[in-house]
């Protein structure tokens, strides 16, 4: 299968390359600027869309780089996928699209993204909707993928508070609840969708759901020091994405919170 994967270098794109047994070829193109077409494969089976802004904090600076990366270079990808004959797009969105709320978000549930970013991620859904005429679009929504070799997100951001004594402010008693999913998970996911024949929209999240104050109690126990957590009186609604449709179509993740904690902290 010739499969085209945007956002290979990233944490979840080496990733997914080691867990593939594709002979592979690499490329280098910035998606903050128009394709150069003449570098593609002339044909093709299937595109696994990964890239995002690096600069997805920083709205307003940075709010071109997101769109034109996150919106423009994925329209660009799909008439690419339809001019190259592809009969598959892997889409990958975010669970940050639905916003926050009390309960698990399933797909059916009406996106409501928060910022900018995530309205960058609707965006893009939507515009990858339309080419379902031509190839299956699959919409990926994952929810706080972590795992070893991460940086820059929470899990890894928390590791690195309680290792260098720095404090961990929560909201409210527990802070919000997620279920974040191990990178392993995500992957096989994603491989488990260039398999998938139809349309699809999932989320990708963990079995375990966790609070903030929990995640930080876990964590400082695999690392061996006191947290210093203080509590502030703001009240959020949790980020939760519930997994049934993913467990139907894709699999269900494997990886216990506990071990991918470890695998982290490692």
């Amino acid at each position: 299968m010739r499969v085209l994967i945007t956002g290979a270098s990233g944490f979840i794109g080496r990733n997914l390359l080691t867990a593939l047994e594709h002979e592979i070829h690499g490329l280098t193109q910035d998606l903050a600027v128009p394709l150069n077409l003449t570098a593609l494969p002339r044909e093709i089976d299937a595109v696994i869309h990964l890239a995002q802004s690096r600069h997805y904090r920083e709205f307003p600076d940075r709010a071109l780089d997101m769109f034109n990366v996150n919106v423009a270079a994925t329209l660009q990808l799909l008439e690419y996928a339809r001019s190259a004959g592809a009969k598959r797009f892997i889409l990958a969105s975010s669970g940050s699209v639905y916003g926050a709320g009390p309960r698990p978000f399933t797909e059916d549930d009406e996106p409501k993204p928060p910022d900018f970013y995530a309205v960058t991620k609707w965006t893009a859904e939507q515009i990858a909707a339309q080419y379902r005429k031509y190839f299956d679009v699959i919409v990926l929504r994952p929810f706080f993928v972590y795992g070893h070799g991460q940086t820059g997100r929470l899990i890894p951001g928390l590791v690195d508070r309680i290792a260098n004594d720095q404090p961990i402010t929560v909201d409210g008693a527990e802070g919000i609840r997620i279920n974040p999913v191990h990178v392993s998970d995500c992957v096989r996911a994603i491989a488990a969708a260039l398999d998938h024949d139809g349309q699809l929209t999932v989320n990708i999240a963990g079995e375990e759901t966790v609070s903030m104050l929990d995640l930080a109690m876990r964590i400082a126990a695999l690392v061996g020091r006191a947290p210093h957590i203080s509590h502030t009186d703001m009240q959020r609604e949790d980020i939760l994405g519930d997994i049934t449709r993913m467990r139907q179509t894709l699999g269900a993740p494997t990886v216990r919170l506990a071990d991918g904690l470890a695998d982290v902290v490692r």
